[in-house]
């Protein structure tokens, strides 16, 4: 098995090093413009077999532009631009998605360690990876995260989606007024404070229903800077995007000789960047700087974001002294990834400081959620200490109608999306974990009297008729080809909201959430068979059957 593995890796070295060859002879400030504008395209338009191409390429993107990094030598204050053509269009999606290639390989080898996936070689040079029964599990909880953003959406902002459906024609039409061709083959336009009003809010609403920001509160500080102010700023950089999407069609409507390509990533100068976004937020400057550089990717980090195996997409590329590329992809599809990840790189002792107080936090949300007058809640994390058994109590509520008692704990950590590293650690920190709580809380009940249980929680009364155990994680408590003690009710934070949104006059509310979160869990199906060639060897993805 290791020969197999290494022989993979080897092949795999030679590719990204033809790969690393061909970005060191093309290396020129414009390229950093067109692999930029590639991959704002191709995340906002659709084009034959986008799912997979799109997974390539996100893969791709950062360890394409670390390499541009390195062998990158421009240091000047001015940026050139032109109009792309199609051929250079193609050469970097195609650059792009060998890279993602590789690096989906490489990434499927942790997996083959961790072992999700095993690997064969039947046939020289033809490699074999296959997805063992019962992966794809995170897929479903992932789900619910979706199911959340559209509950937030439909729900929360019903209100706000109305007025501002109601205003955009007429915002559009203002801004269509603004919107003009600047020298022939690009994009200039004004702005008024209604239309940058109307963009904000809006901002808002893609905020709170496509972004997972709550790690922390608003006032908790990196540095001198408050949460609050990073998220505001976020918020007005979302609104201008959407602004310039925006803006964007109009003018291609209207000027059909301009190419939405060459429009949708636009440069940015750093100085006149602060000045407005200070001037707008009332920020002082001096923390716009600083937030501005933990967005933004340069030589000096790229490094460590791909060294970190997280979410890669900047919403800010330095190219030479003075000059930014805004990405519309980096700017709309998880900026909140970016932002936490530099957020810990560097600001790491405020990070984990913060990090530690969220389970109060989340004990919080728990019992908002759940709120009825029929429910005890313990405001605090009980330890135990009793016969031996030692550990905690995150959350624990009583119902007094029922006499059903729900046991807690709460697991809110950090995201890991495709960091399979990270992945890894959450089995064996958390699952095996969670697993010796599930065992010590059920010897625990079972080893005293219901008087003697309540009595520990500083709740009153001798009766109990039913316990409720629960694992609850923030994002994942669920692994694919881990076990866990099926004793207990396993789920996401975000499924539990969805459930318990769905709850309508239940005799036993907690009795039903425990039900539901041990069966409302399907496997995934069955992923496609996938085929990756190269010029001396190929890798084929399958199940097994």
């Amino acid at each position: 098995m290791n020969s197999v593995i290494e022989n993979l890796y080897d092949l795999l070295s030679k590719e990204f090093a033809e790969l690393d060859k061909i970005v060191e002879k093309n290396q020129d400030p414009c390229l950093f413009i067109e692999l930029i504008r590639c991959i704002d395209y191709s995340f906002l338009f659709s084009y034959k077999e986008k799912e997979v191409y799109e997974h390539f390429i996100q893969l791709g993107y950062g360890r394409c532009l670390e390499e541009l990094y390195k062998v990158n030598t421009f240091r000047e204050d001015y940026l050139p631009i032109y109009p792309s053509a199609p051929e250079i269009q193609n050469w970097c999606f195609n650059l792009l998605l060998h890279y993602g290639k590789c690096q989906m390989i490489m990434k499927s080898l942790d997996l083959v360690k961790c072992g999700d996936i095993y690997i064969q070689e039947n046939v020289p040079g033809h490699f074999q990876l296959i997805v063992q029964k019962g992966a794809g599990i995170e897929y479903i909880e992932n789900k619910f995260v979706d199911n959340y953003f559209h509950l937030i959406h439909d729900r929360v902002f019903s209100e706000v989606n109305k007025r501002l459906e109601e205003r955009e024609d007429y915002i559009l039409k203002q801004l269509n007024e603004e919107v003009e061709v600047w020298r022939e083959h690009y994009i200039k336009y004004g702005s008024t404070p209604e239309i940058d009003d109307y963009y904000f809010e809006k901002a808002r609403v893609y905020l709170c229903s496509s972004q997972l920001f709550d790690d922390f509160a608003e006032n908790d500080h990196f540095g001198q800077i408050p949460y609050g102010n990073f998220m505001l700023v976020l918020q007005a950089i979302i609104g201008v995007t959407l602004k310039h999407l925006a803006a964007c069609e109009l003018l291609c409507a209207k000027n059909h000789e301009v190419h939405i390509y060459d429009i949708l990533t636009l440069p940015v100068v750093h100085d006149d960047f602060i000045e407005e976004y200070s001037s707008y937020l009332n920020i002082e400057r001096e923390q716009l700087e600083e937030i501005f550089d933990v967005l933004t990717i340069d030589a000096l980090n790229v490094s460590e974001h791909i060294k970190a195996n997280k979410e890669f997409s900047p919403l800010f590329i330095k190219v030479g002294n003075r000059f930014v590329l805004r990405s519309v992809r980096g700017c709309l599809r998880t900026p909140i990834f970016y932002l936490q990840n530099e957020l810990k790189r560097k600001y790491p002792k405020d990070y984990f400081k913060w990090i530690n107080e969220r389970e109060s936090r989340f004990r919080g949300q728990l019992y908002d959620l759940l709120n009825q007058t029929r429910f005890t809640m313990v405001n605090r994390s009980v330890e135990l200490n009793v016969r031996g058994i030692r550990t905690d109590i995150d959350a624990a509520i009583f119902d007094e109608r029922t006499k059903t008692l729900g046991l807690f704990q709460l697991k809110w950590q950090d995201k890991f999306a495709s960091d399979y590293q990270a992945r890894r650690s959450r089995i064996s920190n958390m699952v095996i974990k969670a697993n010796e709580w599930v065992g010590k809380i059920v010897t625990w009940t079972s080893e005293i009297s219901p008087k003697e249980v309540l009595s520990s929680l500083g709740i009153k009364g001798s009766e109990i008729n039913e316990i409720c155990v629960f694992v609850i994680g923030r994002y994942n408590t669920v692994f694919s080809n881990s076990t866990r003690d099926e004793r207990a009710a396993w789920g996401s934070w975000y499924q539990v909201i969805e459930l318990v949104s769905k709850m309508h006059e239940v005799a036993s509310p907690l009795r039903a959430l425990s039900e539901q979160l041990k069966t409302d869990r399907k496997c995934n199906e069955r992923p496609e068979d996938l085929k990756i060639e190269f010029a001396d060897f190929s890798v084929s993805y399958g199940c097994e059957s």
